[in-house]
C-alpha cells in the first residue's frame, strides 16, 4: 500500500518520493540525483548570471535620464551587483562549484533582487517603478529555472521574494495600485512555483527512467555476453570451441599473411581416450578433458596463443607470430605437462598415465595457405606421431 506522504515514481525501481519537497525517500538516490542535477545545471546557472548582469548593465544607459540627481549612486549599486555576480560567475569554473551550486543559486537571486529593491527606493520618477516591475517579474518566473534551484530551495526563495515584494509595494506604491501589484506579484510567484514543482517532478522522473534504462542496458549487455560465450566457448572445458576456431583461424591467417608472419597450428589428441572412457566411465572422461584443457591453457599464455576444443578428445592450438624453436619447446612442454598430471590410464599401451600425441605444422603464411591446408598438414603430422608410437609430437 502507498503511504500518503510518498509517491511511487517507477514501480520497477520501487523508488518513493516525498510529494511536498520532491526528495527521494532513499537517500542514495537523492545523493546521486543531486550530483547529476548539479552537473547538468552548471551551464544554466552561468547563463542566469549573464542574463542578470546584462539586465543590470543595459539599464545603466537610462539612469542619467531616469534619475538625473542620483544616477551616480545608482551606478554604484549596479556596479556592486554586477561585481558580486561576476565573482560568482568566476567561481562557477571552480571544481567545487557543483557541491555549492544550490547555495550560490539562492545567492544570485538574493543579490539581484536586493539590487532591484535598492534601485527602487530612489524616489525620483514614477516611470522607474514600472521598470522595477518588469525586472522583478523576471526573477520568480525565469531565474528559478535558470539558476537550477531545486524545488525545496525554490520555496524558500519564493517566500523571501514575496515578503520583499509586499514590503516594497505597501510602502512605495500608491494605495490605488497596491492591491493590483500585490495580486500581480503573488500570481506570478504562485505560477512560477507551480511550474517549478512540475519541472522538477519531470526531471526526477526522467532521472529514474535513465537509471532504469541503464539497468536494462547492463542486463542486456550481460545477457549478450553470456550468449556470445555460449556460442564461442565449449560448455564442458570452458575454452574456445570449434565455432570460435573457425573464426579465429581465418582472422589470424589474414593477419599473418598481411604482416608476412609465421604461424603454427598444433593438433592434439588424447591417447587411447575411447578405452579410457570405457574403463573409467564418461564422468571421469569429462574430468580428464577439463584437466587437459586447463593444462593446455596454462602452457600457451601469450595473447597470440589460442587453445580450442575441436571435438571429442581432440584439441587445437594456434600460435601466431612465433619461431620454430619456441614452437618445438612449447610442444615438448605441453606433452610433459599433461603427463605430469598423473591421471591414471591402465588401458594405455604407452604409459600408465594419460598422454597426448600432437602434430605441429609451422609455416610462413602466403596466398597458398588457407585454413583447410593448415588443418590438413597438422592432422597429417598428428597421424605420423600416432604411427610412431604416440606420447610424442611431430613437427613439419
Amino acid at each position: 500500500m502507498k503511504r500518503k506522504n510518498s509517491l511511487y515514481i517507477h514501480s520497477d525501481l520501487n523508488v518513493k518520493m516525498n510529494p511536498r519537497t520532491l526528495e527521494f525517500c532513499d537517500k542514495s538516490y537523492e545523493k546521486v540525483y543531486h550530483k547529476k542535477s548539479s552537473q547538468d545545471n552548471v551551464l544554466l546557472t552561468r547563463l542566469a548570471m549573464l542574463v542578470i548582469i546584462f539586465l543590470f548593465s543595459i539599464y545603466a544607459f537610462l539612469d542619467r535620464y531616469t534619475y538625473p540627481s542620483y544616477y551616480h549612486y545608482i551606478w554604484a549599486i549596479r556596479f556592486s551587483v554586477v561585481f558580486l555576480l561576476f565573482l560568482i560567475f568566476i567561481y562557477s569554473f571552480n571544481k567545487n562549484y557543483t557541491k555549492n551550486i544550490q547555495s550560490t543559486a539562492f545567492l544570485q537571486i538574493f543579490i539581484s533582487s536586493g539590487g532591484l529593491i535598492a534601485l527602487f527606493l530612489f524616489p525620483e520618477e514614477n516611470s522607474y517603478k514600472y521598470i522595477f516591475t518588469a525586472n522583478y517579474v523576471l526573477i520568480p518566473s525565469g531565474l528559478f529555472v535558470l539558476t537550477g534551484l531545486r524545488f525545496k530551495n525554490m520555496l524558500k526563495a519564493s517566500l523571501y521574494l514575496t515578503l520583499i515584494i509586499y514590503i516594497v509595494v505597501i510602502t512605495q506604491f500608491e494605495a490605488l495600485n497596491t492591491i493590483y501589484y500585490m495580486f500581480l506579484f503573488t500570481a506570478i510567484t504562485v505560477v512560477s512555483v507551480v511550474g517549478a514543482y512540475f519541472t522538477e517532478l519531470y526531471r526526477r522522473k526522467f532521472f529514474l527512467k535513465e537509471i532504469y534504462t541503464d539497468k536494462l542496458l547492463d542486463e542486456l549487455e550481460s545477457v549478450n555476453n553470456k550468449l556470445k560465450n555460449l556460442s564461442t566457448i565449449d560448455e564442458l572445458t570452458q575454452i574456445h570451441n570449434r565455432r570460435s576456431f573457425n573464426n579465429v583461424i581465418i582472422r589470424e591467417l589474414n593477419r599473418a599473411r598481411r604482416e608476412h608472419k609465421y604461424i603454427a597450428f598444433i593438433m592434439v589428441d588424447i591417447d587411447f581416450f575411447k578405452l579410457y572412457n570405457d574403463s573409467y566411465g564418461h564422468l571421469e572422461g569429462d574430468e580428464t578433458l577439463k584437466k587437459i584443457a586447463k593444462s593446455l591453457e596454462n602452457t600457451f599464455k601469450r595473447s597470440q596463443d589460442f587453445v580450442f576444443r575441436l571435438g571429442g578428445e581432440e584439441f587445437g592450438v594456434l600460435l601466431s607470430d612465433c619461431d620454430r624453436e619456441s614452437c618445438e619447446t612449447s610442444a615438448i612442454y605441453m606433452c610433459n605437462k599433461v603427463k605430469a598430471l598423473k591421471i591414471e590410464h591402465r588401458e594405455s599401451n604407452v604409459n600408465k598415465y594419460v598422454t597426448i600425441s600432437a602434430g605441429v605444422f609451422y609455416t610462413k603464411v602466403d596466398d597458398n595457405i588457407d585454413a583447410n591446408y593448415l588443418i590438413k598438414k597438422a592432422d597429417d603430422a598428428l597421424y605420423e606421431a600416432k604411427n610412431l608410437g604416440r606420447d610424442r609430437f611431430v613437427i613439419v
